[in-house]
């Protein structure tokens, strides 16, 4: 179980709309982390769940996970992997225990959510082609982070 946690952990600290509450005319008492951004999609019905699913990278498995499922995963995980190899990344953006680090990388999210998650698409409206390819390649990128950080951790601890 405590496994879970760390993974469900590293997983929502990279998530962007995990960390704003935006203030709008829209959404004069915040719109709860994007939840309320609606949007004219039958995959996702919010600019929250759009970037929980990676910007539609991600498909929504049944649970419990059959082997297609994880043999899906497997296969975008290498994508994403190739994509960015650990090599990508600085070994200050690997790490997540310098100090207060992790606040700092908590912030990153929050800054992809405020500058580039929520500019190019419009609550209630369909989600224009460009503003998904490049929301995609950014959820590409905090997958293949989140993914090196957990490792990290997980060989922390586990040696």
């Amino acid at each position: 179980m405590m496994l879970r946690f760390v993974i469900h952990f590293m997983a929502d600290i990279h998530a962007p709309f995990h960390t704003i509450n935006r203030y709008h005319p829209d959404f004069k008492n915040g719109d709860e982390g994007a939840t309320l951004f609606g949007l004219i999609d039958p995959e996702v019905p919010n600019l929250h769940e759009l970037w929980n699913k990676a910007c539609k990278f991600l498909p929504s498995y049944p649970q419990p996970l059959e082997q297609q499922s994880i043999d899906d995963l497997i296969l975008r995980a290498n994508q994403v992997i190739a994509l960015f190899p650990r090599a990508t990344f600085s070994p200050e953006e690997l790490s997540l225990y310098e100090g207060y680090a992790i606040l700092t990388h908590m912030n990153g999210p929050h800054v992809t959510a405020r500058e580039k998650g929520y500019r190019g698409v419009t609550p209630f409206q369909e989600i224009p082609p460009v503003y998904l390819n490049l929301a995609a390649f950014q959820s590409k990128r905090m997958l293949a982070l989140a993914g090196y950080r957990l490792a990290n951790v997980l060989q922390q601890m586990f040696p």
